[in-house]
């Protein structure tokens, strides 16, 4: 019973560790830990597999690199109009 337990746990973090993974590598993940000014991009450096920092660390550049231009571009604001607000 005991084993058969432990058995099924094995599985569990067998899928568990493949979807970690997975979100690891996902460069839109690790620009959310790098965008947290907790963490930044010492967190990914400290923290994380050599093997893993390195090519997710460029895979977030070339999504700044994508996205630069957009992020830079001033935001058009709606405020509505009220004639009872002077200001």
């Amino acid at each position: 019973e005991s084993q058969d337990f432990l058995n099924r746990l094995d599985i569990v973090y067998t899928i568990l560790d493949k979807y970690y993974i997975k979100t690891n590598l996902s460069p839109f993940y690790t620009t959310i830990l790098i965008l947290n000014p907790g963490n930044c991009i010492r967190y990914i450096e400290v923290y994380w597999p050599k093997k893993w920092a390195k090519p997710i660390l460029v895979s977030v550049k070339q999504l700044w690199e994508k996205y630069r231009e957009e992020a830079t571009m001033p935001l058009l604001v709606y405020m509505p109009f009220s004639y009872n607000n002077p200001s």
